[in-house]
């Protein structure tokens, strides 16, 4: 039997410096600002333009980074997204969730989101299109939102810990919308009620037009796991269709939550 092959750890810390620094690169790209200079990231990143233009020209040779040949500016390449895509695809989440939400997309005709909680927002990772997919616009996959609005962002920020709502809470908050609410004791008080409810609603406080229903998922000992929503045109959400699409996404996020290992209720 073959021994395993062991690496030897030599320059580790010079690679692992290096590793940093490529990182760090990387997530200077955002959606606000898909690409950038060389100029651009020497500054932002406070490293030396050797460094970068190093750092970049390896990127770029693994797929990571691509450059645009018309202005020089660098942007995320494919390869990162097809890691990004592989990883959230084999979540345990994501896998309970997906048929889940295309059941739900098809009984309310609506767009179905599965958020989750990264670095204080809410990040989403999969998005179900319904007949009148008119989220597209306001959350795609990979895009986040902050907490403080929003269906499924304020659901998650509902059932967070209270130390974490509090940081939430000290701001900056921004108002999306002229009907977001950013005063800290009205967004107290909107927790208590959707803590209460077990959902909440957005009500065009991320864009004009727009409500959504979001409801959280909880794992094994209630571990919060992300949210689920369902959104569409406010001309369409009547009182009745409301309290249908509030039944149904309830119902689906139990399924979901009991895929995951939750305990029934």
């Amino acid at each position: 039997m073959n021994s395993p092959v062991e690496i030897a750890p030599t320059g580790g810390s010079d690679r692992n410096l290096s590793l940093r620094k490529a990182i760090r690169i990387l997530r200077l790209f955002t959606h606000a600002a898909p690409e950038k200079s060389l100029s651009e990231l020497v500054q932002e990143a406070g490293y030396p333009r050797t460094v970068c233009y190093r750092m970049l020209s390896t990127l770029q040779e693994e797929g990571f980074v691509e450059r645009n040949s018309q202005t020089g500016r660098y942007r995320l390449g494919l390869d990162l997204f097809s890691l990004g895509s592989t990883a959230i695809a084999n979540t345990n989440l994501h896998m309970a969730a997906t048929p889940v939400m295309r059941a739900l997309s098809q009984q309310t005709n609506d767009t179905v989101l599965l958020v989750v909680e990264h670095n204080l927002e809410a990040l989403c990772i999969e998005k179900v299109d319904g007949d009148f997919p008119v989220l597209a616009n306001v959350m795609t996959i990979g895009r986040t939102l902050p907490l403080h609005c929003g269906a499924a962002p304020f659901v998650l920020l509902a059932n967070m810990r209270a130390e974490q709502q509090e940081q939430i809470l000290r701001g900056p908050l921004v108002a999306r919308t002229p009907v977001t609410i950013i005063e800290p004791e009205k967004i107290r008080s909107r927790i208590a009620a959707v803590a209460a409810n077990g959902y909440a609603i957005g009500d065009e406080d991320v864009a004009e037009y727009v409500i959504a229903v979001g409801v959280p998922l909880f794992g094994a000992g209630r571990r919060l796991a992300g949210a689920l929503s369902v959104g569409g045109l406010k001309q369409r959400y009547g009182t009745d269709h409301l309290a249908k699409v509030i039944s149904l996404t309830l119902a689906a996020a139990k399924k979901i939550s009991m895929r995951l290992g939750a305990e029934q209720t």
